[in-house]
């Protein structure tokens, strides 16, 4: 028998057993939490990280996603728009998908990076609405 423990895991099935206790506590009473876990909520910005993630199926990103995005973070519903943009392209819905990569292009000013970043991240979600809009376009009948 191994008697070895993933700790890592073990400490993600943790957090994520006392999520909705805590999003509950944090809706009742804001103002009682601290104003940094407040901005950043940083249980669901671990939970949902690519290291974090791996047991996580898309549904629940979503879900932790929505909850982070809910509590104010703009990086949150960055990411949120973003998850679900790639949801709705691979649902074949790109309408919506176009939608969710307008609302990132709209929430890049109040994201917590340099002005640098900013651009790029802004040319990023350009380039993803082109590869959206550019397949949406009617052929031309010449």
């Amino acid at each position: 028998m191994d008697d070895t423990v993933n700790f890592e895991l073990a400490f993600e099935r943790h957090l994520r057993s006392r999520v909705e206790d805590w999003q509950s506590s944090f809706l009742t009473n804001r103002k009682e939490w601290d104003d940094f876990l407040n901005g950043t909520f940083g249980v669901l910005w671990t939970i949902t990280q690519e290291s974090a993630a791996v047991a996580l199926d898309t549904p629940q990103r979503v879900k932790y996603l929505r909850m982070r995005a809910d509590n104010g973070s703009a990086d949150g519903k960055d990411e949120y728009y973003e998850l679900l943009a790639k949801v709705f392209l691979e649902d074949g819905q790109p309408r919506k998908a176009l939608a969710c990569q307008r609302l990132r292009r709209r929430i890049v000013p109040y994201r917590t990076t340099s002005e640098y970043w900013r651009e790029r991240h802004t040319a990023e979600i350009n380039d993803e609405i082109g590869k959206i809009v550019d397949p949406m376009k009617p052929l031309e009948i010449q």
